[in-house]
């Protein structure tokens, strides 16, 4: 945690700051990022992946692991406490990939190694039930907002549509070409934006699973891909270094933000949708404006590539994971 003397120190900037701030004519409000985390986790034994925030703010799960190195961990902190929630286990000696959280809280999906996907209980993780769901391995997935249907895509180049409650697919995706890295839904639950190894962005009916867009990864591997909050935008971004940002009702491209300095691996909108923040295979983050799609700054986050960004429910913080092999939590933008 964050020593006394840390907070004193930001105390006492804070102050200054706003001393100086005072004497200054009255402007718009200009985000920025904290230079220093409120704290880092570390000890994981390979890459961490992904991180998520309950829908209550309290519980921040982590998962780390590698498809080719027993080294996974599964590791669940009490943000209220400070402390590691000591049930959390990964089953899967590789690790989990990806996790989702429910709207409603009660339950926590992990996608795993094995190509399973478990549903537990996000006060101990403990496994509820279970369902192979992409043979190779499950590399995404999310819950639609009711909280009744679960998306997923894999290694095998599929996405399906799950009933949570028969563990049934209702629909299957099938169109890529590769590993599918990414997805998203967009906040209505009726279109699925997925972004792949093969360059490409797809967007595909959650109902009927037909496809109905092809985006273009400018020939490169599409590592995220994000709806905006309000739906009206989306954003993809890989490993040529740039985040296209796209118009979901037209499907025209309407900016390419950022340059060919490193791909970027991570991305997310503030929950706002005020910003977007992006995270870079040298360990960067980078924050955008979304009003006029102006760069407010970069710093080094980490030591290498950021892998997943998460803001809390209430916007007030945020986590991120890394090949490093450290999450760190920030004051959010």
């Amino acid at each position: 945690m964050v020593s006394l003397n840390h907070w004193l120190s930001a105390a006492i900037i804070a102050l200054s700051v706003g001393a100086v701030a005072s004497a200054q004519p009255a402007g718009p409000a200009r985000a920025s990022l904290s230079k220093q985390p409120r704290f880092t986790l570390s000890g994981y034994k390979d890459v961490v992946w992904c991180v998520a925030f309950s829908p209550d703010g309290k519980l921040l799960v982590t998962c780390s692991g590698n498809r080719d190195a027993l080294a996974g961990e599964f590791r669940g902190y009490d943000l209220t406490s400070g402390k590691p929630v000591q049930r959390f286990v990964s089953e899967e000696a590789r690790g989990v990939r990806w996790v989702s959280f429910a709207p409603d809280g009660k339950t926590l999906a992990t996608a795993e190694y094995d190509g399973m996907v478990k549903i537990r209980d996000p006060a101990t993780g403990r496994v509820l039930t279970k369902f192979e769901a992409h043979p190779g391995g499950v590399q995404c997935l999310k819950f639609t907002r009711d909280g009744k249907t679960l998306v997923t895509c894999g290694k095998d180049k599929l996405c399906r549509v799950w009933d949570v409650a028969t563990r049934k697919a209702t629909a299957t995706m099938s169109g890529h070409n590769n590993h599918v890295y990414s997805l998203d839904l967009s906040p209505d639950d009726k279109t699925l934006l997925t972004g792949c190894n093969d360059s490409t962005a797809v967007l595909w009916n959650v109902a009927t699973g037909e496809l109905t867009g092809t985006i273009p990864g400018n020939n490169s591997p599409v590592e995220v891909v994000r709806f905006s909050p309000d739906g009206k935008l989306f954003a993809v971004a890989g490993w040529d270094g740039f985040v296209y940002v796209w118009d979901t009702a037209t499907e025209t491209r309407i900016r390419e933000l950022g340059g060919p300095k490193g791909g970027i691996l991570a991305m997310a909108f503030t929950p706002d949708g005020k910003y977007l923040l992006d995270g870079t295979d040298p360990g960067l983050l980078q924050l955008w404006d979304v009003a006029v799609w102006q760069e407010l700054g970069k710093i080094e986050a980490h030591n290498s590539q950021v892998r997943a960004i998460a803001f809390s429910p209430d916007g007030k913080l945020m986590a991120t994971a890394s090949h490093d092999h450290t999450v760190k939590i920030w004051d959010a933008p």
